[in-house]
């Protein structure tokens, strides 16, 4: 940041929120940009981190499926939903088999039906 006069943005390996805030303190950048480390993982934003279980993690996958309804085809976009809330559970125990479970859902009403029965 020192000798230039726009703001420098750091980038790079973020992918918890002490990595963004390592960045801010060892380099003096302006801010940081967060990219595939927020994939799957809204709680890069968050101090507390990625919550342990599937209990902690459902809000934001519910949420994630209320919004796209409201704001997508969701039918068409179906893949990409399945693929988000396949990576909401990583390395949670058991999640292999969620995974599987969620790659049979046909259709946005059977997704969102299959997380709703947790």
């Amino acid at each position: 940041q020192q000798g230039v006069r726009i703001p420098v943005i750091g980038n790079g390996d973020i992918l918890h929120y002490s990595d963004g805030r390592r960045m801010l303190s060892e380099t003096g950048c302006a801010g940081v940009m967060i990219g595939r480390g927020a994939l799957g993982n809204p709680w890069v934003f968050s101090p507390q981190g990625r919550p342990e279980t599937l209990q902690g993690r459902l809000p934001v996958i519910h949420r994630h499926l209320e919004l796209a309804q409201s704001y997508l085809d969701v039918d068409k976009m179906l893949f990409r939903l399945k693929n988000h809330a396949c990576r909401y559970l990583s390395g949670l125990a058991g999640a292999g088999t969620i995974r599987t479970e969620i790659m049979r859902q046909k259709s946005f009403a059977e997704l969102s039906s299959f997380f709703s029965a947790f």
